[in-house]
């Protein structure tokens, strides 16, 4: 019974090695100052503490600007924000392995770079009706 044991346990630990992994990737393209931090949650691991884990940078750059990367399990987070620790986030993102952020979207890396330079859009607001005799 022993020995059973320990090969399930050296069966587990060896197939934990291998485990499935996704990465995520960020191309900080408004340039934000500091590290990169990864806020995951909503999957098979625990939710990261606030602002999140330190994300990882890439030696390469995507149109001149610095790419981070952030790998987990596959299956470990279902959402993703990215911060630059905690001062300036990313709005809630779904958890887009292999794929590329870039300021509103997930692109390939080939994309990724046609995107950087593609400006935020913004939007006017106007109120219409009646305000009390104005």
């Amino acid at each position: 019974m022993k020995k059973i044991f320990t090969l399930f346990a050296a069966l587990t630990m060896v197939m934990s090695m291998f485990a499935a992994q996704e990465t995520v990737y960020f191309v900080n393209a408004e340039d934000w100052t500091g590290d990169i931090t990864v806020h995951g949650w909503g999957g098979s691991a625990p939710e990261t503490k606030w602002p999140g884990v330190a994300a990882t940078k890439e030696a390469e750059k995507i149109a001149g600007k610095d790419v981070w990367s952030f790998t987990a399990e596959a299956g470990a987070y279902a959402n993703v924000i990215f911060t630059n620790n905690g001062a300036k986030q990313t709005s809630n993102l779904k958890w887009t392995a292999g794929k590329y952020y870039v300021k509103n979207g997930w692109y390939t890396k080939e994309e990724a770079a046609s995107a950087v330079d593609v400006p935020i859009p913004t939007y006017d607001y106007y109120v219409a009706g009646s305000f009390n005799g104005w």
